[in-house]
């Protein structure tokens, strides 16, 4: 951890060996090396450990940096609990209850739909965005309430070059304007 702190401008050596490496310490560092030890044990980061040492200690930084530490705590104690509830609420038993499928046959529509190959999943959202551009200015009329989704193209499960295609209704035939 030494070598970590003088790494990142916390606790540096008084005297380092060029020779060897070894890094030794004055008598004088034991209390910034006591407070170093205290701050981590709290959970400081080191970047929150140099401030408040580079701060002079000042107790209004202390105490800033303080607060920020126990909202995150906080919210980590809140995650956590939500963990432990969804394993006390999880049933472990191998014979789990299928989940009904339900087949349903729509009527022919029209709609209008973008395809493409993206990165992964969390950029569909890019499609969606384009799909809303190209029919917002009212020459594809969208139905209000009508058919909307998605079709997933690969064959099977990618984590990513996905190739999805979205659709929305819409009322009556038409070619939109395809701007690139």
């Amino acid at each position: 951890m030494l070598r970590h702190y003088g790494t990142h401008g916390v606790l540096t050596p008084a005297a380092p060996d060029p020779a060897t490496g070894y890094r030794f310490y004055s008598s004088g560092q034991v209390p910034e090396a006591l407070l170093v030890a205290r701050l981590r044990d709290a959970g400081f980061p080191v970047r929150d450990i140099r401030t408040i040492l580079g701060s002079g200690r000042d107790t209004g930084v202390l105490a800033a940096l303080s607060r920020e530490r126990r909202r995150a705590i906080h919210r980590d104690i809140v995650a956590a609990e939500a963990q432990l509830s969804a394993l006390t609420a999880l049933d472990l038993r191998l014979d789990t209850d299928p989940v009904p499928v339900t087949r349903t046959v729509f009527p022919a529509v029209d709609v209008v739909s973008l395809r493409e190959v993206l990165p992964d999943y969390n950029h569909e959202h890019h499609l969606w965005e384009r799909l809303r551009d190209l029919t917002s200015d009212g020459t594809t009329p969208v139905v209000p309430g009508g058919l909307a989704g998605a079709l997933y193209h690969d064959a099977e499960f990618r984590e990513s070059r996905t190739d999805v295609e979205i659709f929305v209704q819409v009322a009556g035939s038409s070619q939109p304007d395809i701007r690139h």
